[in-house]
């Protein structure tokens, strides 16, 4: 029961990580379309946990990609070694993961 918690809980934290850092755009005729480039910035933290109840959450990470809506395809971030994080150690703070500054403007939707 304990290793489904824990998968349960690292599953929780990637998926809040990715939908506060990328959100698809709305239907408000807002968005701005063009060529050009943006910045993209991926930060690791923890989603609040008793820690009585786990000794760690580790979250190993292989590749890091935005999906684009349509035209856009997918921008990676991050593909390298697999880096593994303990993110109960994030208690309270976020840490830089990986930067990209040569993101092509539009819609992402993770």
């Amino acid at each position: 029961m304990t290793q489904f918690i824990q998968r349960l809980a690292v599953f929780i934290a990637a998926i809040a990580l990715v939908s506060g850092l990328v959100s698809c755009g709305g239907s408000n005729g807002n968005s701005i379309e063009g060529t050009g480039t943006g910045t993209v910035g991926i930060l690791l933290t923890d989603m609040p946990a008793d820690p009585a109840l786990f000794v760690s959450i580790n979250a190993s990470i292989r590749k890091v990609e935005l999906l684009g809506s349509e035209d856009n395809g997918r921008v990676t971030l991050y593909s390298g070694d697999v880096q593994t994080f303990d993110l109960l150690r994030l208690r309270n703070e976020s840490i830089p993961f990986a930067f990209a500054d040569d993101v092509p403007v539009g819609d992402y939707c993770k």
